[in-house]
C-alpha cells in the first residue's frame, strides 16, 4: 500500500510539474492524468496539486509574464487557470493553491 501512495505520489508530481509546459499536448496530457488520478484516489486534483505547491505551482509566480516568450505565456496562463479553477470556491481558512494577492498581480503586471 505504500508502494502505491508513492507512486501516486510520484505520478501527481509528474504531472504538476508539467502543467506549465510549453507544448500544448503535454499540458492536455498533465491535466488529463491528474483528473483521472483523483478519480482513482478519490481526492480532488486541488488536494494532488497541494502537496506539490511549492516544486511545482508556487514557480509560476516568479518572474514577470511578459519578459518570457510567447508560448512560455500562454502555458503560464493556462497553468495558474488551471490550478485556480480547481481550488474550491469560498472564502475557506485552508492556503490556497494559487495565493490571489501581490505575487500573482505582480505576475500579470
Amino acid at each position: 500500500k505504500e508502494e502505491a501512495a508513492a507512486a501516486a505520489a510520484a505520478l501527481a508530481h509528474r504531472f504538476a510539474l508539467e502543467l506549465g509546459n510549453a507544448n500544448a499536448g503535454v499540458r492536455d496530457a498533465s491535466r488529463a492524468g491528474l483528473r483521472e488520478l483523483s478519480q482513482l484516489l478519490g481526492r480532488s486534483v486541488c488536494s494532488l496539486l497541494m502537496e506539490h505547491r511549492e516544486a511545482a505551482v508556487l514557480p509560476l509566480l516568479t518572474g514577470s509574464l511578459r519578459l518570457l516568450p510567447l508560448v512560455t505565456q500562454v502555458a503560464t496562463c493556462e497553468a495558474l487557470t488551471y490550478c485556480i479553477l480547481e481550488q474550491p470556491s469560498g472564502a475557506s481558512p485552508a492556503p490556497r493553491l494559487v495565493p490571489l494577492d501581490a505575487p500573482l498581480l505582480a505576475l500579470l503586471d
